[in-house]
């Protein structure tokens, strides 16, 4: 079999990232021509596009509450791109950190904590600890 046929066939399975994608491809052991090639063929055939997965990848787990500073250590995991690579799609989802930090306050047990003044503190404390910043959780208006 070769790079390209394996590359579908791992692409089949899970959406990946160029990055993971090699690192699959060196396990089974094809030499660095082959992955390369392989690699460009599914950018240029469509099934490869880091920039369209980034976005979708910051969306998803912004949205669900995780902080800029965790999705960036995410990010630079799986995709294993630069602080200056990484800062645009992080920078443009402020937006979506607000969507996040409501949708941890809307939870019936933090709905409580949000009535007094040391419950807020409390959630404020929770939001800190789950890595977002002081300035991003005032202007979500807690």
């Amino acid at each position: 079999m070769d790079a390209y046929t394996e590359a579908i066939k791992i692409l089949s399975r899970k959406r990946r990232s160029a990055f993971e994608l090699k690192q699959k491809l060196v396990l089974k052991e094809f030499s660095s021509e082959e992955i390369c090639e392989a690699l460009e063929k599914c950018k240029e055939k469509g099934f490869l596009n880091d920039a369209e997965y980034v976005q979708d990848f910051v969306s998803f787990f912004s949205k669900r509450g995780v902080s800029a500073r965790a999705l960036y250590l995410k990010l630079k995991r799986k995709f294993n791109l630069s602080e200056e690579e990484l800062y645009p799609y992080i920078n443009d989802a402020e937006d979506l950190f607000k969507e996040g930090i409501e949708s941890l306050l809307n939870k019936t047990k933090n709905k409580k904590l949000l009535e007094t003044k040391e419950g807020r503190r409390k959630l404020i404390q929770m939001l800190l600890r789950k890595g977002f910043s002081l300035d991003t959780i005032k202007r979500s208006g807690l």
